[in-house]
Protein backbone atom coordinates (compact mmCIF):
# COMPACT_ATOMS: atom_id res chain seq x y z
CA UNK A 1 0.00 0.00 0.00
CA UNK A 2 1.16 3.47 -0.79
CA UNK A 3 1.21 6.05 2.01
CA UNK A 4 -0.63 8.46 -0.31
CA UNK A 5 -3.69 6.19 0.10
CA UNK A 6 -3.53 6.74 3.84
CA UNK A 7 -3.15 10.50 3.31
CA UNK A 8 -6.14 10.71 0.99
CA UNK A 9 -8.26 8.86 3.52
CA UNK A 10 -6.74 10.77 6.45
CA UNK A 11 -6.07 7.59 8.43
CA UNK A 12 -4.61 8.06 11.91
CA UNK A 13 -3.67 5.30 14.32
CA UNK A 14 -3.84 6.85 17.77
CA UNK A 15 -1.78 5.85 20.82
CA UNK A 16 -4.88 4.42 22.51
CA UNK A 17 -5.30 1.97 19.59
CA UNK A 18 -8.21 3.76 17.96
CA UNK A 19 -8.22 4.36 14.22
CA UNK A 20 -9.76 7.48 12.72
CA UNK A 21 -10.17 8.69 9.16
CA UNK A 22 -10.88 12.21 7.95
CA UNK A 23 -9.32 12.97 4.59
CA UNK A 24 -10.23 14.75 1.37
CA UNK A 25 -11.09 11.54 -0.54
CA UNK A 26 -14.84 11.98 -0.04
CA UNK A 27 -14.70 15.14 -2.17
CA UNK A 28 -12.93 13.25 -4.96
CA UNK A 29 -14.74 9.90 -4.81
CA UNK A 30 -17.50 9.45 -2.21
CA UNK A 31 -17.64 5.69 -2.92
CA UNK A 32 -13.91 5.05 -2.40
CA UNK A 33 -12.76 2.37 0.04
CA UNK A 34 -9.34 1.45 1.37
CA UNK A 35 -9.36 -2.28 2.13
CA UNK A 36 -6.79 -4.49 3.80
CA UNK A 37 -5.23 -1.72 5.88
CA UNK A 38 -3.04 -3.31 8.57
CA UNK A 39 -3.14 -1.52 11.91
CA UNK A 40 -1.18 -3.52 14.43
CA UNK A 41 -2.82 -6.95 14.66
CA UNK A 42 -6.02 -5.76 12.97
CA UNK A 43 -6.95 -5.40 9.32
CA UNK A 44 -9.46 -2.66 8.53
CA UNK A 45 -11.49 -1.17 5.74
CA UNK A 46 -11.78 2.61 5.58
CA UNK A 47 -14.63 4.25 3.66
CA UNK A 48 -14.54 7.71 2.11
CA UNK A 49 -17.08 8.88 4.70
CA UNK A 50 -14.55 8.14 7.48
CA UNK A 51 -16.09 4.89 8.69
CA UNK A 52 -13.48 2.37 9.86
CA UNK A 53 -14.52 -1.27 10.16
CA UNK A 54 -12.48 -4.28 11.24
CA UNK A 55 -12.23 -7.08 8.68
CA UNK A 56 -12.67 -10.66 9.75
Amino acid sequence: MDTSDESLFGVRHELDGSITADGPISDLDPEARLTGLRCGQRTCTVSADGQVTAEE
